[in-house]
């Protein structure tokens, strides 16, 4: 017998209930306009954001100081941003602390958001279903296991209509690469910016989560980690909103040039090339707590060039 209600999983809702969990407060759903922005062709692209608090628990722990200075975690309506602060620190406590529960709210959460994107779960080859885990945080997620049982099963297909498999797996992207559906299965895409030059690659791959490098790590090898890896490298630049960029730049320490990628156009990064490292530049944000002289380490220096 299938059920939908949270009292059949008591674990997810007893953290539901001490953290006062929602179907509104877990993803950010079309309420931030970089992740709402869709880039232009056949595909129809939804995509869902992820926030914890950069600050807590290692959550950006191969962070630059310049890029912790510089953080848009601060960005936004001022209005909305104490709010805002005490809901990406109950997320972030819950993760910490009760790991194995947060994790299976969030399939719940993956799923609901899926399930009113798409026409109620009906399957579009055309569809694509976005999630940026890490929208504020660079977390491996790619390790962290997620225990789906039967009765999540059960809760999950009374709720929605879809089908998992009960397993113990090693992380989130396998349970919806697991399905039997096409919907979650192929139309589902998990992707997000790193700072880490130590990602299981391999594993990223094989589940449908791209990676792409964030500039200002403490890592000193980072660009060469994406150059290695053929990894794309996102980084800000002193560029006003509105003015062009440079389509292949050099930069301090490397022969070759890179081509450019505007990363302001949208935020599907797992649609960007891939056969080679491309620079996906943003326009610089001002940030609450950065300087001037912040900035300039912040952005990428770079020389434009011809090609």
């Amino acid at each position: 017998m299938l059920v939908s209600n949270f009292s059949a999983i008591p674990d997810v809702k007893d953290l539901r209930d001490k953290g006062n969990f929602n179907a509104q407060n877990v993803l950010t759903v079309d309420s931030n306009p970089k992740l709402t922005k869709a880039p232009e062709g056949e595909l129809i692209v939804y995509t869902a954001g992820h926030h914890f608090t950069p600050v807590m628990y290692g959550a950006c722990a191969s962070a630059s100081k310049e890029c912790a200075q510089c953080c848009l975690h601060t960005s936004g309506n001022k209005i909305y941003m104490e709010a805002k602060e005490i809901r990406r620190r109950i997320r972030s406590e819950s993760f910490f602390k009760s790991s194995r529960s947060y994790m299976r709210l969030l399939v719940i959460e993956v799923c609901r958001f899926i399930y009113k994107k798409s026409n109620k779960g009906i399957y579009n080859p055309l569809e694509r279903f976005s999630i940026r885990l890490n929208a504020t945080s660079d977390y491996y997620f790619e390790r962290v296991p997620v225990d789906i049982d039967s009765v999540l099963c059960e809760f999950i297909k009374g709720k929605f209509g879809f089908t998992l498999k009960p397993s113990k797996y090693d992380n989130i992207m396998e349970v919806f690469k697991a399905s039997p559906l096409k919907i979650l299965s192929d139309n589902v895409v998990f992707y997000d910016y790193t700072k880490h030059n130590n990602r299981l690659l391999d594993v990223c791959k094989g589940v449908n989560y791209d990676i792409t490098v964030s500039y200002g790590s403490k890592h000193e090898n980072i660009i060469d980690y994406a150059i290695e890896n053929v990894l794309n490298v996102a980084a800000p630049v002193d560029v006003k909103k509105g003015q062009p960029l440079p389509k292949y730049i050099k930069i301090k320490g490397f022969d070759q040039v890179f081509p450019v990628i505007d990363g302001d156009l949208h935020d599907a990064r797992w649609m960007d090339l891939k056969d080679q490292t491309y620079f996906v530049l943003l326009r610089y944000k001002n940030a609450e707590n950065d300087t001037p002289e912040m900035k300039a380490k912040f952005c990428l220096s770079y020389e434009a060039v011809e090609v």
